[in-house]
């Protein structure tokens, strides 16, 4: 029997709820790596790092808003028949792998 023929048992909105829980993670993912990055930072007082760190914990509020900003959309767009895309969201998760990466050779370096 397929998925349509079986009413109740499949949740449609299902699939953006976990985009959502997905960005969430994301987020706080950001969110803690930031953190850590203040932790063994503070008593080196390396401005590069204590910077890369309040960028990423703005980020990370930045992404839990994208999220749920993004999932709202999909609640009214979808219905309606259109497409749904935010390619701020996913340039600014670009962004901030490449932040996290440019952050981990200049800890590396130092």
């Amino acid at each position: 029997m397929s998925p349509r023929g079986a009413p109740g048992l499949l949740d449609p909105a299902a699939q953006s709820e976990r985009t959502l829980l997905a960005w969430t993670r994301t987020a706080l993912a950001v969110t803690a790596v930031a953190a850590f990055l203040l932790r063994i930072t503070a008593d080196q007082q390396q401005a590069p790092l204590v910077a890369t760190a309040v960028v990423l914990l703005l980020a990370g509020a930045l992404l839990y808003a994208g999220g749920h900003r993004r999932y709202r959309r999909l609640l009214r767009d979808v219905p309606a028949g259109r497409a749904v895309t935010d390619r701020r969201l996913l340039a600014l998760a670009t962004a901030v792998a490449l932040l996290g990466g440019i952050a981990s050779a200049v800890s590396i370096a130092l």
